[in-house]
């Protein structure tokens, strides 16, 4: 049975996003500037990112592509909030927030584009009816309706806003496949300090500012939740497909903001949010439920012991863990081993650039250890499910159009 992780992980982010979202407008009333709670969010930031780094033991990975990543995906998240600082003082909050509550439609767009991601039926039905809702939370209407000017600054600014949210979580997927998610969630706090001394700069200061418990504590408590919520999520997108991840945490946390709102706060829902609840619910059951793909027959095989070479990039292909074997006459090993040209010798662990799958070259493959590798895992579904996201980022990257760079390849010959 396909693991469900990537579920167990969006609930997780739509239960901490929701319940930071009934209560993270309370800072601010009582006197504590938004730019001031930026701050304190980045600072929360840091105790979620090093436990993630101490669960896999400080594995930082700081390789070229990772950093772009990793920058390019922390940049847009708390770049996209810096616009938002400015477009909420030069427009209407009622109209702002309902266009970026749209992000996930970029990243729906960008994933079925790019990464070809698709679901069934029920997965589909579900993902419309969440991008339908997600306005709803957010409307608050208005009634001066347009007169801001739906062409003014703010509009355009929050159009960035929505595409800068919806490109870092196609981002978070792309990353996912070459990158562990615990060094994109630290790369995401990097950039979030980084920013929090523009944030500063933006904060007036000569307005009185609450520096009581209400205040950055409360801010600390309610942005907690806000970045374990965002941790949880980079977890979503490693195991789950960002055509589903993205519109059911969206709209499942507003969700649950609302709900809370009610119980907790007394607040009265307008009959626009009462319709986003409900298309919401709808949408959450439908994605839920929607059946994992059944495998093809030849990418069924639990395990595999593959001898080093392409037949260890065909198992990468197939998603399949594997253990990597490999022994030769102890001359030919000796002179080899003195080359030390990279520390892998199988195509998956080159490509990905560490030791993603064992290898057990000459004297360590043995009968005993190449079981015991095997077995490890046949425990540990969860390690299976990520060496398959990194297999298919492999596969990604190594797509081409074979027969189009043969023919160009040709003629070039031919033409001298």
């Amino acid at each position: 049975m396909k693991s469900r992780t990537w579920l167990a992980y969006a609930l997780l982010t739509t239960g901490a996003w929701g319940v930071w979202g009934a209560f993270t407008g309370l800072p601010a009333t009582h006197g504590f500037p938004e730019t001031l709670i930026y701050c304190v969010w980045a600072l929360t930031m840091i105790p979620p990112a090093l436990f993630a780094l101490h669960r896999v033991g400080w594995r930082l990975q700081h390789d070229g592509r990772s950093l772009t990543y990793g920058a390019l995906i922390g940049f847009l998240g708390a770049g996209g909030q810096m616009l938002l600082f400015h477009a909420v003082k030069t427009g209407p909050a009622y109209l702002i927030f309902p266009v970026i509550s749209l992000s996930p439609l970029v990243t729906v767009g960008l994933s079925l584009a790019l990464l070809r991601e698709r679901t069934g039926k029920l997965g589909t039905l579900g993902i419309v009816l969440a991008l339908c809702s997600l306005p709803l939370f957010d409307y608050a209407g208005g009634a001066s309706g347009l007169a801001a000017g739906a062409h003014g600054l703010w509009f355009l600014l929050a159009l960035g806003v929505m595409a800068a949210w919806g490109v870092q979580a196609f981002f978070m997927k792309l990353a996912n496949a070459s990158m562990d998610a615990e060094s994109i969630f630290f790369y995401m706090m990097i950039t979030g300090l980084l920013l929090a001394p523009v944030a500063l700069a933006m904060t007036d200061f000569s307005v009185p500012i609450n520096w009581g418990v209400d205040g950055p504590y409360l801010a600390a408590a309610t942005q907690i939740l806000n970045s374990v919520g965002a941790l949880c999520l980079v977890y979503a997108f490693r195991y789950g497909k960002a055509i589903v991840v993205s519109p059911l945490t969206n709209a499942g946390a507003p969700l649950i903001t609302a709900l809370l709102s009610i119980m907790l706060l007394g607040t009265v829902p307008t009959a626009t949010k009462i319709a986003g609840i409900a298309l919401a619910l709808l949408a959450a059951v439908f994605l839920a439920i929607e059946p994992e793909p059944i495998p093809t027959e030849a990418a069924t095989t639990t395990n595999s012991a593959v001898a080093s070479g392409t037949a260890t990039l065909e198992a990468a292909l197939f998603k399949r863990p594997m253990v990597v074997v490999y022994a030769m006459h102890a001359l030919t090993w000796q002179m080899g081993k003195r080359m030390n040209y990279q520390p892998w010798v199988s195509l998956p662990n080159i490509l990905l650039r560490e030791f993603a799958v064992p290898e057990l070259l000459q004297g360590e493959a043995t009968g005993a250890k190449i079981a015991a590798a095997a077995f490890k895992w046949l425990d540990d579904p969860q390690a299976v499910e990520s060496l398959r996201v990194r297999f298919e980022g492999i596969h990604r990257v190594l797509q081409r159009d074979t027969g189009a760079l043969a023919t160009a390849a040709i003629e070039a010959v031919l033409k001298g």
